[in-house]
């Protein structure tokens, strides 16, 4: 493979390197599934005003960890009909990436088996 074949990363001004490693951490957040850095939603929002914003709206932080090369903040809303709602966000130094997914409860998975 040559470098003429090389697309440039539109989605954020971040190295490719940054890109691989947002996509692993998401990966692993999100139970296997590909999340694309094209399908996440960048701010440069800090975390500890996302943390304090989604705190005084009534959202209780689940997961605050720092396992990975960038700092993965998580939060599970309340369940409706079997499904809660998770936001993921990952703090990459100059931007944060953020991603909703929905997740089946294990009242829902408990019905369905």
């Amino acid at each position: 493979m040559d470098g003429h074949n090389v697309v440039p990363f539109p989605v954020a001004k971040i190295s490719s390197e940054d890109a691989d490693v947002i996509e692993a951490i998401m990966h692993f957040y999100c139970s296997g599934d590909e999340v694309p850095l094209s399908r996440l939603e960048a701010t440069t929002e800090p975390l500890v005003d996302i943390v304090e914003r989604l705190r005084l709206e009534g959202a209780v932080l689940q997961l605050d960890s720092q396992a990975f090369r960038f700092r993965v903040a998580q939060w599970k809303f309340k369940q409706q009909k079997g499904k809660r709602l998770v936001l993921i966000v990952i703090d990459q130094g100059g931007q944060r990436f953020l991603h909703y997914r929905t997740e089946r409860t294990s009242i829902a998975r408990l019905q369905g088996s």
